[in-house]
């Protein structure tokens, strides 16, 4: 008897709805935190002319790192909406088929 009746396993991928809105709203909270780096790199910028000497060094000192660190914030939070954005379920389904069975 070449055909067997057997239960077939069948995988379906899902992607939940939520993904889409909370990767939406990490990527919109990281472009706020890009436009406050923006914001704040033309501030020390427009500070850069009118100082000097030791207060001038020790201000630049703890700005610039920050900056850095405000980037890697909002590249961290697109990281984030990315890996969010990815996310799927793997849900088994099970069928009863005829199967073509080799003797």
């Amino acid at each position: 008897m070449p055909f067997v009746r057997m239960q077939v396993r069948d995988a379906k991928r899902l992607s939940p709805d939520q993904e889409l809105g909370i990767g939406a709203r990490w990527r919109a909270i990281a472009g706020q935190i890009r436009e406050a780096a923006q914001e704040g790199r033309a501030l020390g910028s427009s500070l850069d002319g009118a100082w000097e000497g030791n207060a001038k060094e020790k201000y630049f000192d703890n700005y610039r790192p920050e900056m850095g660190n405000t980037d890697s914030c909002s590249g961290n939070l697109e990281d984030l909406a990315n890996r969010i954005g990815a996310t799927s379920v793997t849900i088994w389904e099970t069928s009863w088929e005829e199967v073509w069975v080799q003797e």
